[in-house]
């Protein structure tokens, strides 16, 4: 099955390919967040029913992974900020030595 262009299939995913461009580098502010989950919410909103449902099941998978780059983004850096302070550490006892 091939979507035309005036489908409301190919304007979901067009909309789709819009939300995850906008919101694809993860931020830490609050603005982010909170604008990242009102356009999910009206992406799902506008074409739910159209889709049966599938606009909300890639609209908040995306959200989903969104959450998910940002918790994995904080643990590398905590594990590089703790393998730094690990080496310093390192380097006192060995010149203590």
């Amino acid at each position: 099955m091939a979507f035309t262009k005036d489908s409301e299939e190919f304007k979901m995913m067009a909309d789709y390919y819009t939300l995850i461009k906008e919101f694809w580098e993860v931020k830490k502010d609050d603005k982010y967040w909170i604008t990242l989950v009102e356009k999910t919410d009206a992406f799902v909103q506008k074409y739910d029913r159209a889709t049966n449902g599938f606009s909300g099941r890639i609209g908040y998978a995306f959200l989903n992974q969104c959450e998910k780059n940002y918790y994995d983004s904080r643990q590398v850096k905590q594990k590089a900020r703790s393998d730094k302070k690990k080496g310093a550490d390192d380097k006192i006892t060995t010149e203590k030595k």
